[in-house]
C-alpha cells in the first residue's frame, strides 16, 4: 500500500480518445498513477479531489475549457500548485500567452512533440 501512496499522480484531460489511449500506453505502466477526465468540469472536479502532481490538459473540451479550468484550478488555495502543462493543436501565440498568464507551467502543441519529449517533459517536473 505505501508503494502505491508514493506513485506520482498524472491526471489526463482529454477529450480525443485516440491521444487518451496512447496517454494510457506511455504513462499507464504501472509507474503513475493515472487518471482521465473528457470535460472541464470533470478535470476540476478531479484535481480538487486528487490533487495530481500534474496535468495534462487539452484546451478545447466539452463544459469548460482548458483556460478555465487553468483559472479555477490556480484560483483555489488547495489546487493552485498544481502543474498543468498544455498540450492542444492550438498554436496561436495569444493563446500561449494566456494559458501561461492563468498560471500553465508549460504549453505544448500536439503536432510540434513526440510523446517520448512529452514523457520527459512530465518526468522532469516531477
Amino acid at each position: 500500500m505505501d508503494e502505491e501512496n508514493k506513485k506520482k499522480k498524472i491526471l489526463i484531460a482529454e477529450d480525443d480518445e485516440m491521444l487518451v489511449e496512447i496517454y494510457r500506453k506511455k504513462f499507464g505502466n504501472g509507474e503513475y498513477d493515472l487518471t482521465v477526465t473528457t470535460d472541464g468540469r470533470e478535470t476540476i472536479d478531479k484535481i480538487k479531489k486528487i490533487k495530481p502532481d500534474i496535468v495534462l490538459l487539452d484546451l478545447v473540451m466539452p463544459e469548460l475549457d482548458g483556460f478555465k479550468v487553468i483559472e479555477l484550478a490556480k484560483k483555489n488555495p488547495e489546487t493552485k500548485d498544481v502543474r498543468i502543462i498544455v498540450t492542444s493543436n492550438l498554436g496561436q501565440e495569444s493563446e500561449k500567452a494566456k494559458a501561461i498568464k492563468l498560471g500553465a507551467a508549460e504549453f505544448l502543441i500536439k503536432a510540434d512533440y513526440d510523446l517520448n519529449e512529452l514523457a520527459d517533459k512530465v518526468k522532469s517536473y516531477l
